[in-house]
């Protein structure tokens, strides 16, 4: 025999599971980003580096090339941070929870 105890939580545990691995799917997305993000900084700033330390042999050129230095660096890092806005919509469309409730709404229209 189940008490009511053992019932409540054999009806919970699909909803727990479902939100585990929708926050994991979520984190998984988030990480991307980050980590997309993380890369077009540190190439930015590599460029940045490289073009003040090309500058920097020529009198007062690393004063005087600032802004080339800094458009230079832009140029590198913003194709790369443009896309993570895309990879995080990407994993929310990916996302099991999201597909059943798209899925769902295409099953409703058929009718």
């Amino acid at each position: 025999m189940t008490t009511h105890k053992e019932t409540e939580t054999a009806a919970a545990t699909p909803i727990v599971v479902h939100a585990t691995r929708s926050i994991q799917e979520l984190d998984e997305g988030l990480t991307k980003t980050a980590q997309k993000i993380t890369k077009a900084v540190q190439e930015g700033l590599d460029s940045y580096a490289s073009a003040r330390k090309e500058s920097s042999s020529k009198k007062d050129g690393a004063f005087h090339d600032v802004l080339q230095n800094h458009s230079k660096a832009l140029r590198k890092a913003l194709p790369i941070a443009a896309e993570a806005p895309a990879d995080l919509l990407d994993a929310i469309a990916d996302m099991k929870v999201v597909k059943d409730i798209f899925h769902h709404k295409d099953d409703d229209d058929e009718d």
